[in-house]
């Protein structure tokens, strides 16, 4: 084989491996911006799946698939998009049956990507007393009545989207100090 046959070769190669690259990062920027608009317009659909989602993210989930394949399914019979019910089959449908942790990582990763660019944040664990605007926006841990004015610590956080609640957290209601 000639030198230039080599060269040819190589080059051929490389073009591969960018055309290859350049095609992921093309669908991992589409699955982003639908799923972006999606969060945008139907947040509350996916309620109930967003600790779930961090929790993948963490490396904390124990059905990690469950989760997944529930935002699958939501997304079929709730979303009208058909581009984004398309994105869902070809990625969401397959991590949920068969997904590496690489992968868990990368798709989960994008999708609170996508939630934040939507609006969508989780209220950080910490101590805080209810009030008027955060009252309803937690479940106490043990099944204590939660009032206005109760100090609380927060185990799993709220997430709002642009102030409004979108998804209850959890937490631990303090024992009143008896001076």
């Amino acid at each position: 084989m000639n030198k230039e046959n080599i060269m040819i070769k190589v080059w051929y190669k490389i073009r591969k491996a960018f055309e290859k690259l350049f095609k992921k990062n093309k669908i991992e920027d589409q699955f982003l911006s639908a799923w972006t608009q999606t969060l945008n317009e139907n947040a509350e659909i996916y309620c109930g799946l967003y600790t779930s989602l961090q929790r993948i993210a963490d490396d904390k989930a124990k059905k990690k698939e469950h989760a997944i394949h529930e935002w699958h399914v939501r997304t079929q019979y709730n979303i009208q998009d058909e581009k984004l019910k398309q994105l869902s089959t070809d990625i969401l449908l397959p991590l949920s049956e068969n997904g590496t942790d690489e992968e868990f990582q990368k798709w989960t990763c994008l999708l609170l990507k996508a939630a934040e660019a939507a609006g969508i944040r989780q209220e950080a664990v910490c101590t805080l007393t209810l009030d008027e605007g955060n009252t309803n926006a937690y479940l106490e841990w043990n099944g204590e009545p939660l009032y206005l004015g109760d100090t609380v610590e927060v185990t799993v956080g709220a997430w709002y989207q642009n102030g409004t609640i979108i998804e209850q957290g959890y937490c631990i209601k303090q024992e009143e100090s008896q001076d």
